[in-house]
């Protein structure tokens, strides 16, 4: 079993030896009345670890300390796939990915620079086991692009994109197009771009609910600007943003194709093929039909988003008992293993 949405929680002490300049580095920080936390400049409120590992509730006190080793140090993680009997792990940030909403696209360039070069060599301890997802800031895609050169050298199979409708823009055609010349796998994950505010009611259930809904609209973006389409190697990764709305977005999208013809949709195939073709979907603990998951089987793969807080912590066969009991065993196959083997190459 293989997991294609895993987390490391960045030791940002251990991070920092590689970063050009420690001021611009996150800080972990006490709070004893709501544990410790990291302080990021820039950002208004304290990144609590109580979010990001355990259980979220407000009297919970996480520091440091409680946050499994497995969470940071490459040897401790691989025991913990072998107690959960995980073949491997995509490995995606937690910090990363707050930090791709910083306005300061220098304190981006500083962080992620310094966190692709230590998560490259957290991921050398073993290459098969620990698949780690290099982060791009969102500059211009001149700058992109050398970028994509650096991932080249690292050893890291795939990209995490903040989840922006701007990727859809066809000034980004020259960075989309030495992506899928090299074959990197792009992930849009939830939580890498401030969502849509919901009027009138509390701003954490806006950004929880809107999640799923910002990660639909890159997709539309890169869909119906027709870059996917011009691009067929390009392959992207819809990470942690459920799969139960797929056939809906699917069938929606080709009734549009070939009954509004008034509408310039920009691309001569249907958006059913596109995705069928070049979309993987990440699939967590969403209980969905089994005919989803059979109908789709060649685009899910499982994830179980160790260690934060939603994570399901589950083994293989635990996975198969709670959630793939009706899924055919060559469909189950290929959600739990062939798809992200076949999609990163290992």
């Amino acid at each position: 079993m293989i997991s294609a949405d895993s987390h490391i929680i960045e030791p940002v002490d251990l991070i920092k030896k590689y970063a050009r300049s420690e001021v611009l580095m996150p800080k972990l920080v006490s709070n004893f009345e709501q544990s410790e936390g990291y302080l990021i400049d820039g950002f208004k409120d304290i990144i609590f670890l109580r979010y990001l590992y355990g259980n979220r509730k407000l009297d919970t006190k996480i520091y440091w300390s409680d946050i499994p080793k497995a969470a940071w140090n490459p040897d401790a993680r691989i025991n913990y796939q072998y107690d959960k009997m995980l073949d491997a792990e995509v490995i995606y940030p937690t910090l990363g990915m707050v930090l791709l909403k910083h306005e300061d696209l220098n304190y981006q360039r500083c962080y992620f620079d310094a966190y692709n070069t230590w998560l490259s060599e957290f991921c050398s301890t073993d290459p098969k086991r620990l698949i780690g997802i290099a982060v791009i800031p969102h500059t211009t895609p001149e700058e992109m692009c050398k970028y994509l050169e650096k991932v080249q050298d690292l050893k890291l199979p795939g990209l995490l994109l903040p989840a922006s409708t701007e990727f859809g823009n066809l000034k980004y055609n020259i960075f989309w197009e030495e992506v899928a010349n090299l074959r990197l796998p792009v992930s849009f994950h939830t939580h890498t771009s401030y969502p849509t505010c919901i009027p009138n009611i509390e701003p954490k259930i806006s950004s929880y609910l809107s999640a799923p809904r910002e990660i639909q609209n890159v997709l539309f973006s890169l869909i119906f600007s027709g870059i996917l389409e011009k691009y067929p190697n390009l392959k992207i990764v819809l990470s942690e943003s459920d799969i139960g709305w797929v056939p809906y977005v699917i069938n929606k999208m080709d009734y549009m194709f070939t009954t509004r013809q008034e509408i310039p949709c920009n691309i001569q195939i249907l958006p059913s093929i596109i995705m069928e073709r070049q979309v993987y979907h990440t699939w967590l603990n969403e209980r969905i039909h089994s005919n989803i998951l059979n109908n789709y089987n060649k685009n899910i793969m499982y994830s179980n988003d160790y260690p934060h807080p939603d994570s399901n912590n589950l083994t293989k066969h635990q996975v198969l008992e709670k959630f793939l009991i009706d899924v055919d065993s060559n469909h189950s196959k290929n959600i739990l293993i062939n798809n992200c083997r076949e999609l990163y190459g290992f």
